[in-house]
């Protein structure tokens, strides 16, 4: 099987203004080099060969922005994307705002007649799930993918990102699943919905190295972004239960009741 290297292209152009040379290149290594190091084994267990991940879109960025700063309050116009990075087999990782807030999408997308457009398989996660994702879970479902690699390990286990929404890795599902799931009438046990995407350990690995990338782009709005358990009010029991993020099916209760 190639070993060739996953292709990686920064835009001349982004959100931000034009982006010097020398900056270009030092993204581009920072980037390739993680991608290497993730994807090493990947490349051994299957096939990449119609993969072209991390391209950026230039299409989708306007070549009339001025030079600005990185540190310089950002204003951004809703459902114009902010970046597109190709995880393969039409997937991507969107930046895009939505009605005044940042969502990150990881989509399913389609070419017809008009061109490349989303579907509405896929998940789109706000600044705080994507950065709980990043920060606190990503590794962890590394963990669970090297079990699953393992003969008789057994994987069956799912990570909370916030209101419903899930990441999970299940036994014998070489997969890496990120649902919105939800709790039926009278039932007892969540159930996953329609709403989220279900990632190859090859698509995950490029995730995790687009997370690198969104970091430098949004990395002011990344750094401002707090988990929801740690504001004042959840350090007590009781707000952390009447918290429809953190505690979203005991929050219905509580409402019922």
């Amino acid at each position: 099987m190639s070993s060739s290297t996953p292709v990686c292209s920064i835009p001349e152009i982004s959100q931000f203004g034009p982006i010097k040379k020398e900056s270009r290149k030092k993204i581009r290594y920072e980037v390739l080099k993680k991608v290497k190091k993730n994807l090493q084994s990947d490349f051994d267990r299957e096939s990449v060969n119609n993969y072209e991940p991390l391209v950026i879109d230039d299409t989708i960025h306007d070549d009339k922005l001025t030079e600005t700063c990185l540190d310089t309050p950002k204003t951004f116009q809703d459902n114009v994307e902010l970046c597109r990075l190709h995880l393969g087999d039409e997937r991507y990782v969107v930046a895009v705002p939505f009605k005044g807030e940042l969502k990150i999408h990881i989509r399913q997308y389609e070419v017809g007649n008009k061109g490349r457009y989303p579907t509405n398989r896929g998940v789109a996660l706000n600044l705080e799930k994507w950065k709980k994702l990043e920060e606190l879970y990503s590794s962890e479902v590394d963990t669970l993918i090297n079990k699953f690699d393992r003969e008789g390990e057994t994987v069956d286990c799912k990570y909370h990102l916030g209101s419903n929404f899930y990441v999970s890795v299940k036994r014998l599902i070489a997969r890496v699943d990120i649902r919105r799931w939800f709790l039926p009438q009278d039932a007892e046990n969540i159930v996953p919905t329609r709403k989220g995407i279900s990632l190859t350990f090859a698509q995950w690995n490029y995730v995790k190295s687009a997370m690198s990338l969104i970091r430098q782009l949004l990395r002011k709005e990344l750094d401002e972004t707090d988990f929801c358990e740690n504001s004042g009010d959840h350090h007590n029991q009781m707000g952390y239960f009447s918290c429809a993020n953190c505690n979203p099916n005991g929050y219905m209760d509580l409402l019922d009741n």
